[in-house]
């Protein structure tokens, strides 16, 4: 377990940072990763976030249907958790995130606007919060336990909703200088927001709600994944110009890039080996990378993956990566109040729940 960087001089840190990659060599920078399962999903027509409850091992997906329970020891289903929303649109479920302290569960619903709350031991519903409308991505902050819900699908709205997590209320507005995609805390009282229209990442205040820095993106077009290493102080941007960035979480300035691959969307973290994952969903790849020193983002592997599959989650715990795939129909002509986005359906019985772990050295 490393240092935290707070505790760390300038000097300090680029010694323990050598010393990790000699001692870490072989079983981080070396490591191949190959898909080991491609898991039947049933019944599914669409999705967005996935997300990993690692208390419970617990994988959490949003699709048409509603929010499904994977157990990821068993590789099985758990069913789908009840929302008391008639949940009929495609599309209209996005981010999950955990109060793990109290075991809640968080979901977004689009239509109408607002957050699901449920037990994550019994998964029961608990509750709604109504949000901004047209709410999409959403992040947990652990220092001012508070959660915050990006509102990005109705033109116009660029904003966050701001909810106690003590008593699961509305408690303000964060207006955005842009449109959000996505959003990671680093639990010393920021959160971090990718502004796609901007080429940007705002810094928000958790504890005054409001931002406090917009950071122009040299060399990315449109970001939309994030993850973070907290440790480090590194963000990791993906971009709509097939790159993924490394971005200093206290200045904001772009210390490395690498290529990924068409559509590149979400972006996960191994904390505990330094791999970056970014989800290419149109070359159907899985870009595989590592930190490797505070300034250094190396390729280690393009890995092949399948159509459609273009968000991830991480499960730290094992260091294995899942993905939903599918194949794609073709998109409505017109917007309806079941597919407000015109989203394709993807075709019946092609969706694969992929499972990317490490196999070998590379």
């Amino acid at each position: 377990m490393r240092t935290s960087r707070k505790l760390r001089s300038p000097g300090l840190t680029a010694c323990l940072w050598v010393l990790a990659g000699v001692a870490g060599a072989a079983s981080a920078t070396d490591t191949r990763y190959s898909v080991t399962h491609a898991l039947p999903m049933p019944g599914v027509t669409g999705w967005d976030y996935l997300a990993v409850d690692p208390d419970r091992h617990t994988l959490y997906l949003t699709d048409s249907s509603g929010l499904i329970a994977f157990d990821i020891d068993a590789m099985e289903s758990r069913g789908t958790v009840p929302t008391d929303l008639k949940v009929t649109g495609v599309g209209l479920l996005h981010a999950v995130a955990f109060d793990r302290a109290r075991r809640h569960g968080f979901l977004v619903h689009e239509v109408p606007a607002g957050v699901v709350v449920f037990d994550l031991a019994s998964r029961k519903h608990l509750t709604v919060i109504p949000t901004a409308p047209g709410p999409d991505a959403m992040a947990f902050d652990a220092a001012t336990d508070r959660l915050f819900v990006l509102s990005s699908k109705v033109e116009g709205v660029h904003t966050v909703t701001v909810i106690d997590a003590a008593t699961l209320k509305d408690i303000g507005r964060v207006p955005l200088p842009g449109r959000p995609e996505f959003a990671v805390t680093d639990g010393a009282g920021n959160l971090f927001v990718n502004l796609a229209d901007r080429n940007a990442v705002a810094r928000v205040d958790t504890r005054a709600m409001k931002v406090v820095a917009v950071w122009p993106l040299q060399g990315c077009s449109e970001p939309s994944g994030l993850a973070i290493d907290i440790q480090h102080a590194r963000l990791f941007v993906s971009c709509d110009n097939s790159t993924l960035a490394m971005v200093d979480s206290h200045t904001g300035k772009v210390l490395a890039s690498i290529p990924t691959g068409d559509g590149t969307d979400a972006v996960g973290f191994d904390a505990t080996t330094d791999t970056v994952f970014a989800s290419n969903g149109e070359s159907t790849t899985l870009t595989v990378a590592h930190e490797d020193s505070p300034s250094t983002l190396r390729v280690l592997q393009q890995l092949s993956t399948s159509p459609g599959a273009r968000t991830l989650a991480v499960d730290a715990r094992t260091h294995r990566v899942f993905l939903l795939a599918g194949e794609y129909g073709e998109a409505p002509k017109k917007p309806t109040a079941e597919n407000p986005h015109r989203y394709p359906l993807i075709r019946a019985g092609s969706a694969r729940l992929l499972v990317v772990a490490p196999t070998g050295s590379i």
